[in-house]
């Protein structure tokens, strides 16, 4: 663990006093890399190895105007320990630094308000135009007054706006209708990265959540035990989500479980989408933001409760 600047807990924060930023990361060197370019712009910093060291940090030294963290980390991710800290420091904005925008922030990752991403590897420059975008609204490498945030390339030096959702305590984090037994929900993708995504994000949100990466799989896990809701992929090999409601409807003890499509197909046959609807689902587009995962999801759950 590593502080610099860091005021004491308690301490009496005034309009001067440096914007304080939270660094974490598994890489050493990407924490010194972090630390020393943004100290030497002006702001305090305090860094950790991972989640679990983040968390204590925060609740002894915070808090903190920024958290600038990897997605990808060992027993915690990124976007998870921003929805944890959020919940003592909601206004507490977020910059992610990864390799892996492509795969999570292009199709998979949901971004809240005040949250952007900056791909690794950064140079100097872009590092500070990112913290200046996200903490101020303005490209800079100085400290500038508040402002929106708005997603920057790590080698980009024409930034593109970013559209603002609903802040995270517009989401309720208990299940509707609550219960002793949280609702169970069934992900059935054969994309490893999305179902662990969408996984994480709906347990935090209350539920029971199992994953299933191939169709047949899925079947085989509703036989086990039914679920209340299931989010399907269309596209799959083998046996794909089309064919999977067929089967699950010939059931009779399934012709009514509720079931979304979420896929990344723009261009679904008329055919197909006719037989969707008839099989009584709703088609939904991939990226999904957290909010309207969370939506989909208790909309779902409502029809049984």
């Amino acid at each position: 663990m590593a502080v610099e600047n860091k005021a004491q807990p308690g301490s009496t924060r005034t309009k001067t006093a440096p914007s304080r930023i939270l660094i974490v990361d598994d890489e050493l060197s990407v924490r010194e890399f972090g630390s020393r370019v943004l100290h030497d712009a002006g702001y305090a910093t305090a860094s950790a190895a991972d989640g679990a060291e983040a968390m204590h940090l925060a609740n002894g030294c915070g808090p903190f105007d920024l958290l600038l963290t990897d997605v990808m980390m060992p027993h915690m991710n990124g976007d998870e320990l921003a929805i944890r800290l959020r919940r003592s420091e909601p206004a507490l904005k977020v910059l992610y630094l990864t390799g892996y925008s492509n795969h999570l922030f292009v199709k998979r990752v949901a971004l809240w308000e005040d949250e952007v991403f900056l791909e690794k590897p950064c140079t100097v420059r872009g590092l500070l135009e990112a913290v200046s975008l996200v903490l101020f609204g303005r490209a800079s490498t100085a400290e500038h007054p508040t402002g929106a945030a708005a997603i920057l390339r790590g080698s980009s030096t024409h930034p593109k706006a970013f559209t603002t959702r609903v802040s995270v305590n517009a989401v309720q984090a208990a299940v509707p209708g609550a219960s002793l037994k949280p609702a169970s929900v069934l992900l059935v993708d054969d994309d490893p990265e999305t179902t662990q995504t969408f996984a994480r994000m709906l347990k935090l949100e209350g539920y029971d959540v199992r994953i299933a990466l191939n169709a047949e799989a899925g079947l085989h896990a509703v036989e086990v035990s039914a679920p209340d809701a299931i989010l399907l992929d269309l596209h799959m090999p083998l046996v794909d989500g089309l064919a999977f409601l067929r089967r699950l409807r010939a059931d009779e003890y399934q012709q009514h479980t509720p079931v979304a499509i979420v896929t990344g197909d723009y261009f679904i046959d008329d055919t197909v989408s006719n037989e969707l609807s008839g099989l009584g689902v709703e088609v939904y587009r991939k990226p999904l933001w957290l909010e309207d995962l969370v939506s989909i999801t208790n909309a779902l759950v409502n029809v049984v409760q």
